[in-house]
């Protein structure tokens, strides 16, 4: 599926934590119309390369926020450490988006929204904050919010602003690994139970939404606390920055892949999916979110079987017709053919 693109300039640069780096974008000639908790993908060349890779927005739609994203390094990360070194004043990339269906929008009536965030992953969550806040006077929300560090608090001094803007409709919780006591925080790591606790606590007896934010091992432990719980499926929302590696016991496999007119034989290592595998031979398959949710890697499957790790990323009927997404696709068979949507 392609995707318009567009180009975003860099305004202004600053540090929100020593590990990442907040850029904020000069205006656009056109809007960009999005949604709360939605990303962008950047297209960033890196080494002669071109790195898609999606980051969401910061701000608020409902109040008019310039458009911003927060890079966190990632030991290893090509484009992560790429832009927290040289991203300046007036560097432009392609863009392409908005995407996502991790998102809220305002609605009538007020609602208790508790959001759970894990280092970065507090950039979605911060969007919705600020759009659940300005749109919905009756709502209340609560936000229980992990990091190693108090320095390593994202969004920090915003969020603090935040609660002291919402005339008592906003709850932070910090759980910190490290230095709790400085502020009033929790100290330890969570796991499922004490996870199960804060959240019943937070939810009190309310019906509640929750959105989830952040790395593997928080999305697991709080998902198995909201089992726990037993809050109904339709009030759970996610939005990983990984799946769970599901890598089975697949075996190398030769696959074809019909793009734009052209048919290219990719080698697929076992274990690998098939975007990585056709990334690392130089065969450009469209791409976004890399973990199934957006649809945008979508490829229909002509013959052979594949397996996926995960398939929110598309409708019914596409499932029904076929369709893969190539980026948690790995080939189960040989003879496995793939051509673009």
């Amino acid at each position: 599926m392609k995707l318009e693109r567009f180009h975003l300039t860099v305004e202004s640069v600053r540090r929100p934590t020593p590990s990442s780096v907040e850029l904020v974008f000069a205006p656009p000639p056109a809007p960009v119309p999005y949604r709360a908790g939605q990303y962008l993908t950047f297209h960033v060349p890196v080494d002669g390369r071109i790195h898609p890779r999606a980051y969401s927005l910061v701000g608020s739609p409902g109040r008019a926020d310039p458009l911003s994203i927060i890079v966190k390094r990632v030991r290893d990360g090509v484009v992560s450490n790429h832009l927290y070194a040289h991203a300046a004043p007036g560097s432009t990339w392609a863009v392409s988006g908005p995407q996502g269906r991790f998102c809220v929008e305002p609605r009538a009536g007020g609602r208790h929204v508790v959001l759970v965030a894990g280092g970065s992953g507090i950039t979605p969550i911060h969007a919705m904050t600020r759009e659940l806040l300005h749109g919905e006077p009756d709502t209340t929300v609560s936000l229980l919010y992990c990091n190693v560090a108090p320095e390593e608090i994202i969004l920090r001094a915003e969020l603090e602003r935040l609660i002291e803007q919402s005339g008592g409709r906003l709850d932070v919780v910090h759980v910190l690994e490290q230095g709790a006591a400085d502020m009033s925080g929790l100290p330890g790591r969570l796991d499922a139970a004490r996870a199960a606790t804060l959240l019943g606590e937070l939810a009190q007896e309310k019906p509640a939404e929750f959105y989830v934010c952040g790395p593997e091992g928080l999305m697991a432990v709080v998902g198995e606390a909201l089992r726990a719980l037993s809050v109904p499926p339709e009030r759970i929302f996610q939005e990983y920055f990984t799946r769970p590696d599901a890598a089975g016991d697949t075996q190398a496999q030769l696959v074809t892949l019909r793009l734009d007119g052209k048919e290219h034989s990719v080698p697929v290592p076992a274990g690998a999916t098939i975007l990585e595998a056709a990334t690392a031979a130089g065969v450009s398959i469209e791409t976004s979110c890399r973990v199934g949710d957006c649809g945008t890697c979508k490829l229909r499957c002509l013959s052979g079987e594949v397996e996926q790790s995960c398939v929110e990323g598309l409708s019914p009927d596409e499932e029904q017709s076929g369709y893969v997404l190539a980026c948690v696709a790995r080939p189960r068979t040989s003879g496995v053919v793939l051509a673009g949507p």
